[in-house]
């Protein structure tokens, strides 16, 4: 709840400062964007790369001056895996909320660079299973033999546990094409670093692992991305002409 309550503070803190900037002009601005990234790690020192793929809507103020806009926005995202392997593409579903700025050189066609920072609120994948590379997968079964010489095989299960993603943050940069005065298309180039949280657990073949996963220590994985972000805006101003 608490992280919920700082992202609405802070969301309030830059409407409250967007009066300062708008003296010119003030427009609500509703945006949708999608994503496809690789998300990279290092595996024993060989780095591991997935296809995943970010979503996002929002709403939030757009501010223009004389020569130049910005854009601040709450935003809901949609992170899911592209990989098909066993599980599907869309298996791991991760629901997140979120804040973006953006800043354009221009109003008119330009360059731009933005931020945009997510924390998770709901997932459906908590306690399921992940590979190596900490992508969706049944559990991994595996051969182990026994003490002594031509002893039997013992199979066990091993595998990591997602857990949650508490954090997800993109930078941008790109070029912003104005359809209109209120339609506006943007592709840009992005970087990302996530934080996740997940258990690894082995535990022998038939054994119930749900009681030993409870007990589990929580560990956290980093990871990189590099992405491309296609986006749409559209702005409606506050103030009509006659109030002006």
């Amino acid at each position: 709840m608490r992280k919920y309550q700082s992202l609405f503070l802070l969301f309030l803190m830059l409407i409250s400062s967007a009066s300062i900037f708008s003296q010119e002009s003030l427009r609500l601005n509703i945006q949708l964007s999608e994503m496809p990234y690789y998300r990279l790690h290092k595996i024993d020192g060989n780095i591991s790369a997935r296809w995943y793929n970010f979503i996002t809507t929002g709403i939030g103020l757009e501010m223009n001056t004389q020569s130049n806009r910005m854009t601040c926005s709450i935003l809901y995202g949609l992170n899911s895996n592209l990989s098909p392997r066993q599980y599907g593409t869309f298996a791991f579903q991760s629901h997140l909320m979120g804040l973006s700025y953006k800043f354009y050189l221009k109003k008119e066609n330009s360059l731009f660079v933005g931020i945009s920072l997510f924390t998770e609120v709901a997932t459906n994948y908590k306690d399921n299973t992940m590979w190596n590379s900490f992508n969706p997968r049944p559990p991994l079964t595996i051969l182990k033999p026994y003490s002594g010489h031509n002893a039997p095989l013992k199979y066990y299960h091993e595998s990591n546990f997602y857990q949650s993603t508490p954090f997800i943050g993109f930078v941008h940069a790109g070029y912003n094409f104005k359809i209109t005065q209120a339609f506006h298309i943007s592709l840009s180039a992005s970087y990302g670093f996530q934080i996740m949280k997940y258990k690894y657990l082995k535990w022998d073949e038939g054994e119930e692992y749900q009681a030993a996963l409870r007990l589990a220590p929580v560990q956290t994985q980093l990871f990189h991305a590099i992405g491309v972000e296609l986006g749409l805006s559209y702005s409606i101003p506050l103030k009509s002409k006659k109030e002006k």
